[in-house]
């Protein structure tokens, strides 16, 4: 509750925000919330004309390690699903694909797609497919999350699609609790596996802003490549 004209007498800025800091650990205020605290003090010195140099010194920076420190979060290992059971079960089922109910198909095409383009379920979901000579397809989908390609005529929903990819996944005897995305990191495990490099990777599911202008202008093969590795069992 100082008034302007306190904070202009403060000599050490940084001082009075590092004591502040450690009054609220020995509080056991959490870490955010000392971050938090830290953060606006700073701010409003800045505002009353102090130098960033005279706020933010080495010794404030020692101790915020600690709170920082404690809010980063921990990185843990997931453990994902074999690729090769949802390949084995394509396989196993396209003998019979005309025996298979119209939301089994329809899971085996999108859980296919999402595999070897790794996209996710909500641009298959939007996405249109084109008929190509010699029996091929072509989806064509937006290049970025989140963008409507206008089509309107559908013959599934979102829902209709996703418990239809459901369906596929326990058929392959996935263990419960994976969502639809997990196909995707499942198929990038396995491009990992084969020795696919970041780059490649990067360049074919799109993480990467640049690697989406090299995709669109310079990578004529559309993968297949890798996508070929992918079908290996």
């Amino acid at each position: 509750g100082r008034r302007r004209e306190e904070l202009l007498k403060v000599e050490d800025p940084e001082l009075v925000i590092a004591n502040f800091i450690s009054q609220l650990e020995a509080e056991d205020a959490t870490n955010a919330n000392q971050a938090n605290c830290r953060s606006a003090l700073g701010t409003l010195f800045q505002l009353q004309g102090f130098k960033k140099e005279k706020i933010n010194g080495v010794a404030l920076h020692q101790i915020m390690k600690k709170p920082q420190a404690g809010m980063r979060k921990p990185i843990k290992e997931e453990q994902i699903w074999n690729y090769d059971q949802l390949l084995k079960y394509i396989k196993s089922q396209s003998d019979q694909k005309v025996q298979l109910s119209e939301i089994e198909f329809l899971g085996i095409v999108i859980a296919t797609i999402m595999g070897y383009s790794t996209l996710r379920l909500i641009e298959v979901h939007r996405a249109i497919v084109l008929k190509l000579p010699k029996g091929c397809r072509q989806v064509k989908t937006a290049t970025f999350k989140g963008h409507d390609t206008g089509v309107t005529n559908r013959v599934a929903s979102y829902e209709e699609t996703s418990k239809a990819v459901h369906i596929v996944m326990n058929a392959c005897k996935i263990p419960t609790g994976y969502t639809v995305i997990s196909i995707r990191s499942s198929s990038m495990t396995k491009q990992i596996d084969q020795g696919t490099t970041k780059t490649e990777i990067n360049r074919a599911t799109r993480h990467r802003k640049g690697s989406q202008e090299v995709a669109n202008h310079y990578d004529k093969n559309l993968n297949d490549k890798i996508r070929t590795r992918l079908a290996k069992l």
